[in-house]
C-alpha cells in the first residue's frame, strides 16, 4: 500500500496516545486527518481521548484493530499489501510482540470463520465517539482499496459499519471520495490532493 498506507496507518496509535505525535508520518497524518473531518472536530476528539484511563484506551485500540481486521477478512482473503498495512498499524500502536502474535491468529481464524472477531456492535459501542467513527470508516475504505480492487462483499460490510456508526450515506461517500482523493506528494512534501 505505501506512501499512504504509512500515513493513514498513524491514526489508530496517534490517537489512541491521546493525539501525541512521535514522528513526521504522524504530523502527515494529523494533516490528512485535518482535511478528513476538520481541525474543531479533531481536537474535540483529542480532548476525549485525554482524561481516559489506560486500560479504556487500550480497549479502543483493541476494537479499532479489531474493526480493521472485519475489513481484512471481509472478502476471505488478506493480499500482502494488506498485510503490510495491519504491521503499519501494529508499529503506529507500539504492539508489543505478544498482542501482536494474538492479532494474527484472530486474523487467521477470522478469514476462516468472520465470528471470531468481535461483534461489530461491540466494536461501535467501544469506539463511540463520532469523529472516531469517521475517522475508522475512512481507515476501513483504504483497506477495502488496499489489493486495488473493491470487491462485493468489501463495499457491503464498509456500509453495515457505517450504518451502525450512525454515519449518513452521504457523510460516509464523502469519507470515501476524500481518501480515495488523496493522491502522493513528492518525497518530504507530505500529502496533496490530486488535481483529477
Amino acid at each position: 500500500m505505501g506512501g499512504k498506507a504509512d500515513v493513514v496507518a498513524t491514526w489508530v496509535g496517534a490517537l489512541t496516545r491521546g493525539g501525541l505525535l512521535f514522528t513526521n508520518t504522524e504530523e502527515r497524518g494529523v494533516r490528512m486527518a485535518v482535511v478528513l473531518v476538520g481541525e474543531q472536530p479533531l481536537a474535540e476528539l483529542r480532548e476525549w481521548f485525554f482524561p481516559l484511563r489506560a486500560a479504556q484506551r487500550l480497549e479502543i485500540r483493541a476494537a479499532a484493530i479489531s474493526f480493521c481486521l472485519h475489513l481484512f477478512c471481509a472478502d476471505r482473503t488478506c493480499s500482502e499489501e494488506e498485510v503490510a498495512f495491519l504491521e503499519q498499524i501494529f508499529d503506529s500502536c507500539d504492539l508489543p510482540v505478544e498482542e501482536r502474535r494474538q492479532h494474527y491468529a484472530l486474523l487467521r481464524a477470522a478469514l476462516i470463520d468472520v465470528r471470531k472477531l468481535p461483534h461489530p456492535e461491540t466494536i461501535a459501542e467501544t469506539c463511540s465517539h463520532p469523529v472516531l467513527r469517521e475517522i475508522l470508516l475512512a481507515i476501513g475504505w483504504h483497506i477495502a482499496l488496499g489489493d486495488h480492487e473493491l470487491s462485493a462483499p468489501e463495499e457491503k460490510l464498509w456500509q453495515r459499519l457505517a450504518a451502525l456508526f450512525s454515519i449518513p450515506e452521504s457523510r460516509a461517500q464523502e469519507l470515501a471520495s476524500t481518501i480515495e482523493a488523496y493522491g502522493e506528494g513528492r518525497s518530504g512534501e507530505g500529502w496533496v490532493l490530486r488535481d483529477d
